[in-house]
């Protein structure tokens, strides 16, 4: 179990360079406490911005599908643990196991619409220039174990 501060929801990206992220406390790798939305340079560099919806939602869309598939594993393994596998047993893990495919689509779909736009690389990179004296460097995350 940790805590601490990391980016999640990351959208807008810009050749693996440039990238809108939401900051939040996190428990465990589930984000709960905004901290802020910020445009990610080089992951060494932040400029804070207005909140970002798009970020927060993809945030807790990719925990969603990280938690169905968790579910979906854990349930196909109850399962198959009991003894005698009959006929019903195996239409679940059918459906499961087609619940994991549609999940692990979906995450890597949500990565492919998070590209920016022509128009939005122009707008984040005038945002950039326009707010120089703004940018932060970042450091470590802060993580903590116990």
């Amino acid at each position: 179990m940790f805590y601490g501060t990391k980016f999640f929801g990351q959208v807008e990206s810009v050749d693996r360079h440039l990238h809108i992220a939401t900051r939040f406390h996190h428990f465990s790798l589930i984000p709960l406490v905004y901290q802020g939305s910020y445009i990610v340079i080089d992951n060494t560099h932040a400029l804070r911005i207005p909140i970002n919806f798009k970020s927060i939602a993809f945030a807790y869309l990719r925990l969603l599908i990280g938690a169905v598939i968790i579910v979906s594993i854990l349930s196909m393994l109850i399962i198959l643990s009991g003894s005698p596998i009959d006929r019903d047993a195996w239409w679940f893990v059918a459906a499961c196991t087609g619940v994991i495919a549609l999940s692990f689509t979906v995450a890597y779909y949500s990565f492919k619409f998070g590209k920016a736009s022509a128009e939005k690389k122009a707008q984040m990179i005038a945002f950039i220039e326009k707010n120089k004296v703004s940018i932060v460097k970042l450091g470590p995350m802060r993580v903590h174990a116990y």
